[in-house]
């Protein structure tokens, strides 16, 4: 399919924030939130569900239990992944990891309300849980809250100095819904220079487009900046 560098349509850039946020769902496997240098579970026996609520393991098993949850979640295996993410969510409320996945499992499930609730949870136990922030911002955009998106895409993106998502997201704020293309731009070069190889090419033609309607003062001024990094 061709892409029109003319014109910048709202489901281009809604396709690509949600790529960006599910290629941070293997960074949330530790029961206390995201971790950056831990790999995502490998395949391992998983407790059952009915094993995992009747032995309430102690702590220093939650782990253990949570890459379970996980491996099922990564299997499709949704209806047992949510329960075993329930019961590590009331065994052990002070962990952020699996409240997290239980809110975005619930997202992929198209249960708004209690994803939201899942997240809420997840910021109560870990204020700064990057992941958890930036999704209660995705879910504030969708319901038309700009302001509560925007507050919360401030939140993921100051929680995370390594974490390209909410930037990305608050480009798009900025450019569709709140109409600042200046801001836009600065955000979507944030993203770009956060995500480094993996930025998206869309991101580029995107930025080009606002800089041409742009004031030609700031034109000039991002001019040189651009013209070094256009593939």
């Amino acid at each position: 399919m061709m892409i029109d560098t003319t014109h910048c349509n709202s489901a281009a850039r809604t396709t690509l924030a949600t790529s960006v946020l599910a290629m941070v769902l293997a960074a949330c496997s530790t029961v206390d939130g995201p971790s950056s240098g831990r790999p995502a579970p490998t395949a391992q026996a998983v407790p059952s569900v009915a094993v995992a609520r009747s032995a309430r393991d102690p702590q220093d098993d939650a782990q253990a239990r949570f890459d379970g949850a996980l491996k099922l979640m990564n299997d499709g295996r949704y209806a047992e992944a949510e329960t075993a993410l329930q019961l590590l969510g009331e065994d052990f409320p002070q962990y952020s990891g699996p409240l997290t996945n239980l809110g975005i499992l619930y997202v992929k499930q198209k249960k708004r309300s209690a994803a939201v609730d899942a997240f809420r949870r997840a910021i109560k136990a870990k204020p700064n849980n990057a992941i958890a922030l930036n999704w209660l911002g995705v879910l504030s955009r969708e319901q038309g809250r700009y302001r509560d998106a925007e507050r919360y895409y401030q939140l993921a993106a100051r929680a995370r100095s390594d974490y390209a998502a909410p930037h990305l997201n608050l480009a798009i704020l900025y450019d569709e819904s709140l109409h600042r293309p200046q801001d836009a731009v600065d955000e979507y070069r944030a993203y770009q220079k956060i995500a480094g190889d993996q930025d998206q090419p869309m991101v580029e033609v995107w930025v080009h487009q606002i800089e041409d309607h742009l004031p030609s003062p700031s034109r000039s001024m991002t001019a040189s900046a651009t013209e070094q990094v256009i593939q």
